[in-house]
C-alpha cells in the first residue's frame, strides 16, 4: 500500500485539494476499514477536528489530535453513499463522482492519477475527501 505524496505534489498544484502533511496517520484505519482489492472506494472525513489535524506540521501533534478526535467522537470516516466502484470501470467512476463530488473532479483524478504511468499496476484505491475536497489517496499495486 502506498500513500500519494510525490504524485500529489507534482500534479495537484493546479487543482483543489487539502494539503495534509501527516496523512500517514490514518493509513491503517483507511486500509483496514475501507480498502477492497479491485475497487475504488470514496471515503469522507467527518468532523471539524480534521481541520486541525490537516494543518498540523508536527507528526506527533497530528497523531494526538487525530486519534484523540477519533476516540472522543469528534471526527470519523465514512464511506460515501455508494457501493464499491470496480477498478477500471470508468463510466461508473464518473457517474458516482458526478453525483457526490463533481464532473471536473472525476476527469481530473482520472487524468492525473489513473491514466499515468505510476498507476499502471494499481489494483485498488481508497480516496479520502473532506467537505468535497480531495485530501489523499491510498493505493495498492499488484505484485
Amino acid at each position: 500500500m502506498k500513500m500519494l505524496k510525490e504524485i500529489q505534489k507534482k500534479k495537484l498544484g493546479e487543482g483543489k485539494y487539502i494539503r495534509f502533511i501527516q496523512d500517514q496517520i490514518f493509513f491503517e484505519i483507511l486500509v483496514k476499514n475501507f480498502y477492497k482489492k479491485n475497487s475504488i472506494v470514496l471515503v469522507e472525513a467527518v468532523g471539524e477536528k480534521f481541520e486541525e489535524v490537516f494543518e498540523t506540521e508536527d507528526m506527533f501533534d497530528a497523531m494526538e489530535l487525530g486519534y484523540g478526535g477519533l476516540d472522543e467522537g469528534l471526527m470519523s470516516f465514512r464511506k460515501i453513499e455508494h457501493d464499491y466502484i470496480e477498478y477500471g470501470d470508468w463510466s461508473t467512476f464518473k457517474k458516482v463522482f458526478d453525483e457526490v463530488i463533481d464532473t471536473e473532479e472525476a476527469n481530473l483524478l482520472k487524468t492525473i492519477y489513473f491514466d499515468c504511468k505510476e498507476f499502471e499496476d494499481v489494483v485498488g484505491v481508497v480516496i479520502l475527501y473532506y467537505k468535497k475536497t480531495f485530501v489523499t489517496m491510498i493505493y495498492k499495486e499488484e505484485w
